[in-house]
């Protein structure tokens, strides 16, 4: 690591959540010198004179210009660039059956998702969406360690008019879709911590799905959480 990186600050800005907090943790002890940040306003009291970087992960916020224009921002991005930018990629990808996608570190910049690549590894996208999160903080923990060790200087993208918007706040199981393993996408896509599982509604109750897993084309085999609505 090289000295002004020592003598710097580094900061780790993200959710409260598992993966998160395992990936903080695992940098805290290679770098002590990094702290964390876990909202938006928390940025504004930072002193960017004594940061060297500030990593952006599982941050859906919008940063001001101020912050990344006199500082070193990198934010983790999972998708296929320049074609998956924009928010909710990993909802996007799964639901549009992809199954192999990348873990880029950005630098941040204006647009978003639009920053030049620090560096970049493949990942697989089966599983629960809890398993492909903590693979991704797996993933991170390399390209973020590779970004301060190396100095590494980012590669600009290519040009592309191609985005991936987020995905609507609509959680409603799509029990009409004749695509079973649509339905397995979409339950799979929620089953992390913090997200609202997949759910449909009968009568009186509310069915909530996670665990997924595909027995064959035709069946799937999951966890039903079953709730009255009055509750």
């Amino acid at each position: 690591m090289g000295r002004l990186t020592q003598m710097r600050e580094i900061i780790f800005a993200s959710k409260d959540n598992m993966w998160s907090n395992y990936l903080f943790k695992s940098l805290n002890g290679i770098y002590p010198n990094m702290f964390r940040v876990y909202e938006q306003k928390e940025l504004q009291f930072l002193n960017l004179s004594k940061i060297s970087h500030i990593f952006f992960f599982h941050w859906s916020e919008i940063v001001p210009p101020e912050i990344y224009e006199n500082c070193e921002c990198a934010v983790i991005h999972t998708a296929k660039l320049p074609q998956g930018r924009g928010g909710s990629p990993l909802q996007n990808q799964i639901i549009d059956g992809v199954l192999q996608s990348r873990v880029n570190l950005l630098k941040m910049a204006k647009e978003i998702d639009a920053g030049p690549i620090y560096c970049s590894s493949p990942i697989t996208l089966q599983g629960s969406l809890f398993d492909i999160w903590f693979s991704i903080a797996t993933i991170s923990k390399k390209l973020i360690t590779d970004c301060i060790e190396k100095s590494l200087k980012p590669i600009e993208q290519l040009s592309s008019i191609e985005k991936v918007y987020r995905r609507r706040k609509d959680n409603i199981l799509p029990l009409d879709n004749k695509n079973t393993h649509a339905i397995y996408n979409f339950i799979q896509m929620l089953d992390a911590e913090g997200y609202p599982d997949a759910n449909i509604n009968v009568g009186n109750y509310s069915l909530f799905f996670s665990r997924a897993k595909m027995l064959n084309e035709d069946e799937i085999i999951c966890d039903v959480k079953i709730k009255r609505k009055d509750l």
